[in-house]
């Protein structure tokens, strides 16, 4: 995998957090660098310029009977979301190509007929393996495009694809959410896992999270406006500080126990999942920062208030 030289045509404004096209990770193939465009923007324009892209016009994704005879098919759902991920995006300081890359490419391996038709299809794939339309996107974009002679696919950047991958968040780890328990790595994910490292068990960029939660509509922005301006301290925290003031976010929280207050009740160690606390009964009580996976427990059961959390950088 080759990493992206200086870009001159990355976007403005940039935020700290944002992702910049001079530090991205590269391509699995190498290719010379565009004089005029990001390696972002290249990402974009492949996609618009895919064949799958075009088919998403034949993809019904939902009919509305009693609003008229117009079908919403899945590209100018695509279009929509990727209007309403660009002004998210602008409104965060985010790199605004990449999150419309994104956007644009969500649905590439969806079926028609909206998420009836994955599950028709999932249920008639199911001695194969199944479907996963997501993971269909990950096929398509390494291996089922055709359009360049040095390789399959569209060959996007790391970004892109890291993107792609977690569209619904960390696919393993304690971050991963499954229905039903741990599952296996789609293959098509598991295998491009191996050859770039996607960081499976970590989110996405912010320009993927912004993708993704623009997807489910085009009201879907709204609270996170809103929030941006009545909460803007708390994204700080959590985008800049490094920490979540209110103490709910696994990632970012850090529980120690203040041994001038803890009293030894033991309700701390009874409720940790991991033995992360140690101590005996009517004894100043322990935590131990390599067990704990700050799920909160020990701060919820607390009578005396000797639970206490800082942010992670604390």
């Amino acid at each position: 995998m080759t990493s992206t030289p200086t870009e001159p045509h990355q976007p403005a404004g940039l935020a700290p957090y944002a992702c910049r096209p001079e530090d991205s990770r590269g391509r699995l193939h190498r290719e010379p660098e565009s004089a005029t465009r990001s390696c972002f923007q290249r990402d974009r324009d492949r996609i618009i310029h895919s064949g799958a892209f075009r088919k998403l016009k034949h993809k019904t994704q939902v009919f509305v009977y009693h609003e008229g005879d117009y079908y919403r098919t899945r590209l100018t759902h695509s279009i929509e979301v990727a209007q309403i991920a660009r002004t998210v995006s602008r409104q965060l300081g985010l790199n605004e190509d990449l999150t419309e890359a994104l956007a644009l490419a969500h649905d590439l391996g969806h079926t028609c007929f909206g998420h009836a038709g994955e599950t028709a299809l999932d249920k008639a794939m199911t001695a194969y393996g199944g479907f996963d339309h997501n993971e269909q996107t990950i096929r398509i974009v390494t291996k089922l495009e055709q359009r360049y002679a040095e390789f399959d696919g569209l060959n996007l950047t790391w970004e892109c694809l890291e993107g792609l991958a977690k569209h619904n968040g960390p696919l393993h780890g304690p971050l991963a959410h499954h229905d039903g328990g741990p599952q296996e790595l789609p293959p098509s994910i598991a295998c491009l896992d191996r050859e770039m490292d996607l960081e499976l068990a970590g989110h996405p960029s912010l320009e993927a999270q912004v993708a993704s939660l623009c997807e489910l509509g085009k009201s879907a922005p709204n609270p996170v406006l809103s929030t941006i301006r009545y909460f803007r301290e708390e994204y700080e925290a959590h985008i800049e500080g490094d920490r979540c003031p209110a103490g709910i976010c696994p990632t970012l929280t850090r529980f120690f126990i203040d041994e001038d207050a803890c009293d030894g009740c033991h309700a701390c160690f009874a409720v940790c999942p991991t033995d992360a606390i140690t101590g005996e009964a009517n004894h100043v009580h322990t935590l131990h920062l390599d067990k704990c996976t700050s799920c909160g427990a020990c701060f919820d059961v607390c009578p005396v208030d000797a639970v206490g959390y800082t942010g992670r950088s604390a």
